[in-house]
């Protein structure tokens, strides 16, 4: 089996969620279960590195507050905006998430993936899970479905292929 070489961008996750780059490079892949014990251990875990991507996933943010004008926004959205985005939880919301800890993670980074005919199903014990692949093939009749699970899913390069209709 040749050794997997994976690109400067997926070592840099993989290292954010602790997984050795040797590791992967012998194995092709690692998996680990973590236990965090406040939102503030999750962030290190989650957030992208890279400020252009927290901005933009902000801006999608943004536009989803701006389209619901006078509508409270769910809990998740201020979440999202504190993981993922540029935002700041407010006291209420820390207090509120603080009663979701400690929370145990799966994570998983791979080199390269193809997901299995049918239907491959993250879920549904409630514990998030992240994958972190180099490159992900979905081929034609594959899909992932989550129940009950929060599922982060970040990829280097994502192959999709379908026969049209």
């Amino acid at each position: 089996m040749a050794k997997f070489v994976g690109s400067n961008e997926f070592y840099a996750r993989a290292a954010q969620l602790g997984h050795s780059r040797a590791e992967i490079d012998s194995k092709g892949h690692q998996a680990t279960t973590v236990v965090v014990q406040s939102m503030q251990e999750l962030k290190k875990l989650v957030q992208p590195q890279d400020p252009k991507a927290r901005e933009a996933r902000q801006a999608m943010l943004d536009a989803v507050a701006n389209a619901s004008a006078g509508q409270e926004l769910p809990l998740e959205h201020h979440v999202n905006g504190y993981l993922f985005g540029t935002r700041e939880l407010s006291a209420e919301h820390e207090a509120h998430c603080a009663e979701s800890f400690p929370l145990t993670l799966a994570l998983v980074s791979m080199g390269t993936g193809t997901l299995p005919p049918g239907e491959t199903l993250i879920g549904p014990n409630g514990n998030p899970v992240v994958w972190n692949y180099d490159t992900l093939n979905i081929p034609d009749g594959s899909w992932i479905t989550t129940q009950t699970t929060n599922f982060t899913l970040n990829v280097t390069r994502l192959v999709m292929q379908y026969t049209p209709s």
